[in-house]
């Protein structure tokens, strides 16, 4: 495993898959790809957070600053935990034409944790950002009513599903593939470490079909 294949993968596919890889392999990779922003132990715990909790997540984009988002799956949950996979492009492309215009017109809060007036364009250079629990209150009409059709669109798109098992890793495009979790078991020790990933230069193939 190398910095240089996982780039030219997840230009192409969108995402690179690896198992049974060591962590001091994955803390070597990463600091490859670019200037690591955050890392985090994703551990199932009682905060009111739904990145802790056992529940379904829903599709979203990362910080928008983090072209890569890497996994290291330390371990997974008894039942369930699977990682669901979208193209944001299909979503986007099955728009029509004044739909798609009136996303590119519309911000997102940079995230939860920060202050409401913290913003950044559900797209901006050929790089979507989104996540609807980021969603701001003061859509215009025809605004709303594209991020409604954009939902809808997210639901129609095929999608593909992984479970990752311990000591997988999985690096996806966070400016392209949007990504989700199906709930599971509850209690079981699910521990995934997170890595956000600036990088420049990123090479992008253009039109990306999931495998």
């Amino acid at each position: 495993m190398n910095a240089e294949l996982i780039k030219k993968e997840v230009a192409q596919n969108g995402f690179y898959y690896a198992e049974k890889v060591k962590q001091e392999e994955v803390e070597g990779v990463v600091a490859e790809l670019g200037k690591t922003l955050f890392i985090t132990d994703i551990i199932e715990r009682d905060n009111g957070r739904i990145l802790n909790s056992a529940t379904d997540m829903f599709l979203h984009t990362d910080q928008p600053d983090a072209n890569y988002l890497v996994w290291h799956c330390l371990k997974q949950a008894a039942q369930g935990g699977e990682t669901v996979l979208v193209n944001i492009e299909e979503a986007f492309t099955d728009l029509s034409a004044d739909h798609q215009e009136c996303l590119k017109q519309i911000k997102l809060r940079l995230s939860l944790l920060s202050p409401q007036e913290l913003t950044h364009p559900f797209y901006e250079s050929g790089r979507f950002f989104y996540s609807p629990s980021l969603l701001l209150d003061e859509y215009s009409k025809d605004q709303n009513e594209a991020v409604s059709a954009f939902q809808t669109a997210l639901e129609r798109v095929p999608k593909k599903t992984i479970r990752l098992r311990k000591n997988d890793f999985f690096a996806l495009d966070n400016t392209r593939l949007m990504h989700g979790r199906k709930s599971f078991q509850s209690a079981t020790g699910r521990h995934l470490k997170r890595y956000l990933i600036q990088a420049d230069g990123i090479e992008n193939t253009g039109s990306m079909s999931l495998p």
